[in-house]
């Protein structure tokens, strides 16, 4: 927003969740349900994340390109420049 780069040490953005650490009492809330709820928590985010790389892939499709950027991509290609 402010046009610099910010440091790579830098966090601008955190998650938390009450989920499964409600350990101030709960007799219910385990130290297996918490990590149950952890691992469950990180299978949803890779989903998610599988899920917008899949439409990415066929938004940024070759299929769809214009005819100068295929034929640039075939030559980069013949180069071994590309995969």
């Amino acid at each position: 927003h402010t046009g610099r780069p910010l440091p790579l040490t830098c966090t601008p953005i955190t998650f938390g969740s009450w989920m499964g650490g409600d350990r101030d009492g709960n007799p219910n809330v385990t130290a297996k349900v918490t990590r149950d709820v952890s691992l469950l928590s990180r299978w949803m985010a890779i989903d998610l994340y599988i899920r917008e790389v899949d439409s990415l892939r066929f938004e940024l499709s070759m299929n769809r390109c214009s005819d100068t950027f295929s034929r640039l991509a075939h030559k980069l290609q013949k180069k071994g420049l590309l995969v």
